[in-house]
């Protein structure tokens, strides 16, 4: 969740990290307002944004209907054709192979696409490997972080499938030395709970949001592991406007 304020109120509350760009309202004065990817809070309604989605879309050809029998075509093909086919498609696959292989090992430059690959490593318990991302001399905090957090999510990993664990990330602060993005994790497929048993308040979520702050070294986008440890289980408290008494609001 991220924290925000009414930008006409002033009352406080939080918004899930899926709802950047998305038509907001406060309960309390009723104002229109919206957050982008940068965190920053928008007056009025993101439809212009959503209307060029939609006319995409709605431009979009539908998806062509084939049918055919293949075991019929295979069969009318001459053997040395087959031979020849069957070549071409192995040498395909092993480009394919070694393409996504290669795109595997590529680490992302930016801040966002850094977060996210963080996130896979994370749920896949890859220490060693999320490690290497840790800022100088905050590996062990990092790794600390890794140990407070990861029980928490309700998946021990490593995923059997990418599509187990919806992982996504966004930049909400950053500057030419220091960022900060937010990290969103949400199972899709967990084991169900046993039967007559109330979760307790501590048991792991099938959604999980967490804050990453990074420092730039040497041109590369690296884990602040020290402070990132601190936040995570020593958060701070939520920011108030002057004179509000009120309870938080969640938007």
């Amino acid at each position: 969740m991220i924290p925000m304020n009414c930008p006409n109120c002033g009352s406080h509350g939080e918004i899930p990290l899926d709802r950047l760009n998305s038509r907001l309202k406060c309960r309390k004065c009723g104002t229109m307002f919206y957050m982008d990817e940068t965190g920053s809070i928008m007056l009025g309604d993101p439809g212009a944004l959503k209307g060029r989605k939609k006319g995409r879309k709605a431009n979009a050809r539908p998806a062509l209907d084939f049918d055919f029998d293949v075991a019929r075509m295979i069969k009318d093909i001459p053997k040395p054709v087959k031979l020849g086919v069957l070549g071409v498609a192995m040498l395909a696959m092993l480009g394919y192979g070694a393409s996504a292989l290669m795109a595997s090992f590529t680490v992302p430059a930016d801040v966002e696409g850094r977060s996210a690959h963080v996130g896979r490593l994370f749920v896949d318990n890859e220490l060693d490997l999320l490690r290497e991302f840790a800022a100088p001399g905050t590996a062990d905090d990092l790794a600390a972080w890794h140990e407070a957090m990861r029980p928490k999510l309700n998946y021990e990993g490593p995923r059997r499938r990418p599509k187990d664990v919806r992982i996504s990330a966004a930049l909400i602060k950053a500057d030419d030395t220091s960022a900060r993005s937010f990290l969103s994790m949400i199972v899709t497929f967990a084991p169900p709970p046993p039967p007559s048993t109330t979760p307790a308040p501590d048991a792991p979520k099938n959604t999980l949001t967490l804050s990453l702050i990074w420092s730039k070294h040497e041109g590369d986008w690296l884990v602040d592991g020290s402070k990132t440890l601190a936040e995570a289980t020593n958060p701070p408290p939520p920011t108030r406007p002057r004179g509000y008494a009120g309870g938080g609001r969640r938007y």
